[in-house]
């Protein structure tokens, strides 16, 4: 991996531990690694190559299935991508879009305290 600068952990598979995600700026992919339980982790297959580089990237559970939804932002202007429950970092990647309408600086699903979160064009 190269220039890997962005590490985040969340539960990407639903078996209640914590697996790892790499967020590589030099080559603009993710690498993700999975818990096997037993201390150690597993890098899962392949990696995912991105628009532009990577400059944040976090772990949430967005449609509330039980499984983390990876979330990059990218480094040039353009949409956010939701890697919907991060199936061995395979397509597809969904752009999803997001706007401050309020306070600044506040996500507004959560200010407004919505149980849901529903990127644009998700069914």
């Amino acid at each position: 991996m190269a220039a890997c600068a962005l590490i985040e952990t969340g539960d990407l598979d639903g078996d209640l531990d914590h697996d790892l995600v790499v967020g590589c700026r030099l080559d603009e992919s993710l690498v993700s690694y999975e818990n096997n339980g037993m201390g150690g982790l597993v890098r899962r297959t392949g990696s995912h190559v991105l628009d532009s580089r990577p400059t944040s990237l976090r772990i949430a559970d967005l449609d509330e299935d039980g499984r983390g939804d990876v979330v990059v932002g990218p480094r040039r202007q353009g949409p956010i991508r939701d890697l919907p429950e991060h199936r061995a970092l395979e397509p597809p990647v969904r752009p999803v879009g997001a706007r401050d309408t309020g306070s600044p600086g506040f996500r507004d699903h959560r200010r407004e305290r919505r149980r849901r979160f529903r990127p644009a064009g998700a069914r």
